[in-house]
């Protein structure tokens, strides 16, 4: 079985990875921001689940602990979904825009 904290950091990472070749493959810049987001984000919550599951944090409640970081984690994910959707929507937008003007 892989350890909580291993197991963060390897879904983080391929989160992280991903997020790396949209934001090559799109060019679009508004993938930096979250890719800072989720390379500040990936060690401090693979650290504090390992320490978790270690018992090291027994004094803290999981419902203490965990808002700040669903706060923090959850930052980047509108990115993600809306990024791509953004030169769609530019696309449409101007083609609707063009039927309204003739």
């Amino acid at each position: 079985m892989i350890p909580t904290g291993l197991g963060v950091l390897l879904t983080s990472g391929v989160l992280y990875v991903a997020t790396m070749k949209l934001l090559a493959t799109s060019g679009n810049p508004d993938f930096a921001p979250t890719l800072i987001r989720l390379g500040s984000f990936l060690i401090p919550v693979a650290c504090v689940s390992d320490l978790y599951e270690s018992h090291a944090l027994d004094d803290l409640a999981l419902p203490i602990l965990a808002p700040s970081f669903l706060h923090g984690g959850s930052l980047p994910v509108p990115t993600l979904v809306v990024g791509p959707l953004g030169p769609w929507m530019l696309r449409r937008a101007s083609g609707l825009a063009g039927a309204a003007a003739s």
